[in-house]
Order: C-alpha cells, then structure tokens, then sequence
C-alpha cells in the first residue's frame, strides 16, 4: 500500500499493521506455550497426587511389555498382590528406553483406598514427560514475549521516522 504524507510519497507496511502481527503472534505463541505448559503441570500433579495417596508398598513383578503406537515404544505390565487379590498396571506413558523389563521384580508404591492407584518410584519417565512439556510451554510463552518486544520496538522506530520524515521541522 502506498501513501502520500506532506506531498512526498511513502511505501511499505504502516507500524500498526506491525503492531498486529506482534499481537498476533504474542496471542498465538502464549496460547500454545500455555497449553504445553498446563498439560505438563497436570501430568505432574497427577504424579505428585499418586504419590501422596500411594502409601502402601508391595512387590510387583513385570509380566509384559504394552507396546505403544510406534514399533519402538512399550511400557512395562506390572503384576502385584495386595489382601489376596491380583491386580495389573501399566502407564499410559511409552518409551523406547524402559526402566523395567518382562521378569523384573520391582518395589511400587499403591493406595490402600484403591489398590488399582500404582505409583513407581523408579520409574522416572512420567516426571521426564511432565518436564518436557512444561518446558517446551515456558519456551514458547518466552520466546512470544520477546518477538513482541522486538517487533513493538522496531515498530516504534519505524513511526518515530514516519514522524522526522513528515514532520523534518520537529527534529
């Protein structure tokens, strides 16, 4: 779009429709950064949740290994007893590096209220998938912030020398 200011003609983006696209990227950048991070702060207190109603401890031992969506993946089937009667856990988390593997004999931690509640102290790649995401979030919320902040300032610069080039008397 061209415009004309003081009969001199001048070309290129106005500094609002600059503003615009640095809101609009703030918006989306923050929107997405917050889903990531949210997803990652309820996994984590679903860990933190386990842990505190998982007071009982009991032997476990890994029949399986669930195999995810990817041929690579899989996530081990713990087998436990707990007052005479069996029970099966697995995550809903899938890894190709695995803690446990199909024989091992593993110590979990599972509610006394409901027995069928696991958590696995050992079992580190749950926390490891909640700190990823909550990671990634906080990165993308940032780096939203930033490109704001650079776009909002060279938007400035470009409307202070609109302003010199209209205006020379003002300088």
């Amino acid at each position: 779009m061209t415009m004309y200011y003081a009969n001199r003609r001048y070309a290129g983006r106005s500094s609002s429709s600059s503003m615009t696209a640095a809101v609009i990227v703030l918006v989306v950048m923050m929107f997405v950064g917050g889903v990531f991070a949210g997803i990652g702060f309820v996994i984590r207190g679903g860990i933190n949740k386990a842990k505190e109603v998982c007071t009982v401890e009991v032997s476990a031992k890994v029949i399986d290994m669930k195999q995810g969506s990817g041929d690579d993946t899989s996530t081990p089937v713990y087998r436990y007893e707990y007052n005479g009667q069996q029970y099966t856990y697995s995550s809903s988390i899938y890894t190709n590096m695995p803690k446990y593997h199909t024989g091992d004999e593993v110590d979990i931690m599972i509610s006394p209220d409901d027995p069928s509640v696991v958590y696995v102290p050992g079992d580190t790649n749950t926390r490891m998938f909640s700190l990823v995401f909550i990671v990634i979030g906080s990165v993308m919320i940032v780096m939203g912030v930033v490109v704001f902040a650079v776009i909002a300032a060279a938007a400035k610069k470009n409307r202070s020398e609109e302003r010199r080039q209209e205006e020379p008397w003002l300088m």
